[in-house]
């Protein structure tokens, strides 16, 4: 059996929940301050806990399948409330 792949925070932030969350399954939300927060859904493992502080990168769950069929990642970047295009936060920055 392959083992799951990580799940990491997109920048650095508190998490804010993990656990179980309707139509997202096992769910980890970090906020990053300044009104952004981001969320992970379908984990088959989490790994932090809420107040938990995580850098940039850190494995916050696995990918699974908690809430779906088949084995997948929900990913989604929030400002504000509202959904935002989440490509800006997967780019590769310099170190």
């Amino acid at each position: 059996m392959v083992a799951a792949a990580p799940v990491r925070a997109v920048a650095p932030g508190r998490v804010v929940h993990a656990g179980w969350f309707k139509g997202y399954g096992n769910l980890v939300a970090v906020e990053h301050g300044k009104g952004y927060i981001s969320l992970y859904g379908h984990n088959s493992e989490i790994l932090v806990k809420p107040g938990d502080h995580v850098p940039a990168g850190e494995a916050v769950g696995s990918v699974g399948s908690s809430g779906i069929e088949e084995s997948g990642l929900y990913f989604e970047v929030r400002s504000h409330g509202k959904a935002e295009d989440p490509a800006e936060w997967l780019k590769k920055r310099d170190a």
